[in-house]
């Protein structure tokens, strides 16, 4: 090999460790770049799973408010019945009273008011024996 082989051959060597250098050097960079849009990455998947754990919760939450409102609105419902009830047995008696009172019976017997609210006193009496 000449002297001028050899120096080809340095050259060329010289010439592609400058360029291994150069890759390697891009490389590093991207490398870096990807170390860190994986760290944004794993910041926005760890927020997002925070947000989706407390999403979560809520839900719960509002499942037993839901739950409690039903109860509570059952409880309702039933007073309501029974205020119904109580309201047209009061109508009763009072369309009975003026109907009566109408007529010209009312001071005979005495009123249907009168009369229902002795029963209620009497009937309270006996149950509470």
């Amino acid at each position: 090999m000449t002297d001028e082989e050899r120096s080809k051959k340095m050259d060329f060597i010289i010439e592609q460790q400058a360029k291994f250098a150069v890759d390697i050097q891009m490389l590093q960079e991207a490398h870096a770049q990807g170390e860190k849009r994986m760290s944004e990455i794993e910041k926005g998947f760890l927020g997002l799973f925070n947000l989706l754990s407390d999403v979560a919760k809520a839900q719960q939450e509002n499942a037993r408010a839901q739950q409690e409102n039903a109860a509570q609105i059952a409880i309702l419902t039933e007073a309501q019945k029974r205020t119904d009830e109580r309201l047209n047995a009061f109508i009763f008696v009072l369309e009975q009273d003026i109907s009566q009172r109408q007529s010209g019976r009312a001071g005979k017997r005495g009123t249907p008011l009168k009369r229902a609210t002795t029963k209620k006193g009497a009937a309270k009496k006996n149950n509470g024996r």
